[in-house]
């Protein structure tokens, strides 16, 4: 999400700058089925894939300043893939 909100690169000069998006926009992608990016928004339900991703804090604070410093773990499946050190 940090990278489609800011499309910089890592010496900071910005990259397709008319590409950018804003944070809500950059979820929505991601909160569709995989086959059809932007599509609608799963559902959480008995028997859905169990993708998620915890964060250190509220939405609207991740929304504001995306940064996977604020990734706390996320799971592909219902299996752990990432989890940040204590």
């Amino acid at each position: 999400m940090a990278a489609a909100t800011r499309r910089a690169t890592r010496a900071g000069r910005t990259l397709g700058h008319h590409e950018r998006v804003e944070a809500q926009e950059a979820l929505a992608m991601y909160l569709g089925p995989a086959a059809s990016s932007g599509g609608p928004a799963r559902r959480v339900e008995v028997g859905a894939p169990a993708d998620l991703c915890l964060l250190a804090g509220p939405l609207r604070d991740a929304l504001a300043a995306p940064s996977a410093d604020q990734v706390r773990a996320t799971f592909i499946g219902g299996l752990p893939i990432y989890m940040a050190a204590s």
